[in-house]
This record gives C-alpha cells, structure tokens and sequence, in this order.
C-alpha cells in the first residue's frame, strides 16, 4: 500500500490524490536529491590516495610515518591540530624531564642538543601537514614560504644591529649614563624598527593561524579530493 506524503490517504495505483489532489507519481519516482547527505563516492572511497579526517593517534601515523615528507593532496584540521598540538605537548614534557635530569649538572648543554634533533627531525612532517591544510583551504604553499622568508630576513636584519640593540636596552633598562640627543634619536628609531618587525612577524604568523583553521573546500579542489572520515 502506498499512502500520500500530505495527507496519508491511499494511493495505490493512483497519479492524484483523490482527498488533497496531490500528484503521486513525481514523489514517487522522483530520483534522490543531489544535497541529500551521503557517503563518500565510490571514486574517492576507491581512492588509496584520498585523504582522510583522522583520529589522534591515526594522525600521528599519518604524519610521522605515511605522509613524512609530503607536500602533496590535502589535510584536515583534525590532522593538522591533532599532531602540531601532540607533539608539542610531548616535546615539551620530553625537553622538562630532560632538564630534571641533567639539572646542576656539567651536561645541561645536552638539553639544548635534544631540542635540536626534535626541532630537525619534526620539522618536514610539520611543514608537510601545514602545506597540506593550506591546499584543502584552496591556498598554495606561499603564504607558508613568504612567512619562513620573512622570519628569516628578520632574524638577519636583527643579527645585524644585534650589538645596537643590546646598547639601546643596556641604556634604557642598566642606567648606563646619560645619552646624546643623536644618541636618544638613534635608539628610539632602531627601538621602533625592532619593535615593526617583532609586529609584522607576529600578524603574519596569526594570520596564517587562521588559514590552518579555516574550513576546507567542499569536494574536490586542484590539490585533491576533499578529506573524509573513513568508517
């Protein structure tokens, strides 16, 4: 028995309500709508390429082992917050029981030689994962390349005027004597030099931030099918 969607009257056999003068057969026939939640398609479920919305310790895996050095495809928010903020978080412990150990000790350089091999060996799945969730924004790899140049150039620029610096803030902060009007007017210009390129460092590195957390492209983009959670 087939009854009406309006008004539940039976409407076997029939193309028109005979109670609300509903037409039946378009419902009935009618092929699923295209919006209409659903699976991932047979092409990207077949995919062995397509990406996938991970849980924590699959992105671990994701990251540090099948995709350690990739720059292609995609990646989701979940894959990418799910491993910067876990290795972080154990890097941080990892570094904290180090100085435990080696605290008042010749071999508290050693702490900084750990760091050094972390900060190497977690540096390309890190830059891989953050190219990848830019690609499922929609977005290339430069904005990451002009935010590594730009910090660079800073650190360079800084390295330069590093004796400067280190006379503006002995002068301003140690007392170390009265300073010429030239003197006062270098600092301030080398103080508000050094203070534009902290603060465009750090609006570049917030803005970035904020691409890492906006949604992805629906479907598929130019880098790739659209992450997925497998079941």
């Amino acid at each position: 028995m087939t009854r009406c969607s309006q008004c539940g009257n039976d409407v076997t056999g029939q193309e028109i309500c005979a109670q609300c003068g509903v037409q039946v057969h378009s419902e009935l026939t009618a092929p699923p709508r295209a919006d209409a939640a659903q699976g991932p398609s047979d092409a990207v479920a077949n995919d062995p390429d397509a990406p996938e919305i991970p849980s924590l310790d699959r992105a671990l895996k994701i990251c540090l082992v099948e995709k350690y050095c990739n720059f292609q495809g995609r990646a989701s928010r979940k894959e990418l917050w799910s491993f910067v903020l876990t290795t972080l978080f154990f890097s941080l412990v990892l570094l904290y029981l180090a100085r435990l150990v080696l605290f008042d000790s010749d071999q508290q350089d050693h702490c900084l030689s750990i760091s050094d091999v972390l900060a190497l060996y977690l540096f390309l799945p890190t830059v891989g994962v953050v190219v990848r969730r830019l690609h499922d924004v929609g977005f290339s790899h430069r904005p990451l390349l002009f935010l590594l140049g730009f910090g660079l150039a800073t650190r360079v620029v800084l390295g330069v005027f590093d004796d400067e610096l280190d006379a503006i803030f002995g002068q301003l902060y140690d007392d170390a004597g009265p300073m010429l009007p030239n003197e006062i007017k270098l600092t301030l210009s080398l103080y508000r030099f050094w203070l534009a390129l902290i603060g465009m460092n750090l609006a570049l590195f917030l803005g970035l931030i904020l691409l890492l957390c906006w949604p992805g492209t629906k479907g598929p983009n130019k880098y790739g099918p659209a992450p997925w959670k497998r079941p």
